[in-house]
């Protein structure tokens, strides 16, 4: 199946006049699995109550609970008596709402937790397309404790990506794709902003500083 333009008017409050043209790729799309993109592991466990968590981020380290709220962030901890999960990986939750994270610090981890490292670096350039194609995989999964992955079935797992000619991965046409919505959102965001005239609002200095205490 080859990949198609696409046209298409946004904007909610406010019409974008210039319509939206998607990228095209080449070589239409293609399945790969879980493991043939990254080696796919267990995270050790820790158990929350026995950290000593702060809410203070500074000179901390993430610990990521099961939870897609806040990206799975739960808490901060110093480091422990082993070394945290590296950076620029992947986590998927296993028990409960199956969802694909991206890692970009070091990071500890509570149970049911895959560490998913990607074996072409590219993929992390990519994050957004194969977390969002990951995600769509994961919705075969029911949750909870009574259907979700192992971790030979994590590996297992196909998804679905855009390919080149030559039938490797169009790293190129994800990232125009999910630049092209990206500006899109802008687009429609400015649309609303001029429909309900705050298209040239500006916020003043109390203002400011609220926002800096949050």
């Amino acid at each position: 199946m080859a990949c198609e333009r696409n046209h298409q008017t946004g904007g909610r409050l406010g019409k974008i006049d210039s319509p939206r043209t998607l990228p095209t790729c080449e070589g239409g799309y293609k399945p790969f699995k879980i493991g043939e993109l990254f080696d796919v592991k267990t995270s050790k466990s820790i158990d929350k109550k026995d950290l000593k968590c702060t809410s203070n981020s500074n000179s901390m380290i993430q610990f990521i609970g099961r939870t897609s709220v806040n990206n799975g962030v739960q808490a901060y901890t110093e480091r422990l008596s082993f070394e945290p999960n590296r950076a620029n990986t992947f986590s998927v939750i296993q028990v409960g709402e199956s969802v694909m994270q991206f890692r970009d610090v070091e990071w500890y981890s509570s149970q049911n937790i895959f560490i998913l490292t990607p074996l072409d670096s590219r993929l992390i350039t990519s994050k957004l397309y194969i977390i969002a194609a990951t995600n769509k995989a994961l919705q075969r999964y029911n949750g909870g404790y009574n259907d979700y992955p192992t971790l030979n079935s994590l590996k297992g797992l196909q998804i679905t990506l855009p390919v080149t000619k030559d039938g490797n991965i169009d790293y190129q046409f994800m990232d125009m794709r999910v630049r092209e919505l990206e500006e899109e959102r802008v687009r429609e965001l400015e649309a609303y902003l001029k429909a309900a005239g705050f298209e040239d609002c500006a916020l003043n200095a109390s203002e400011c500083e609220a926002l800096s205490l949050l």
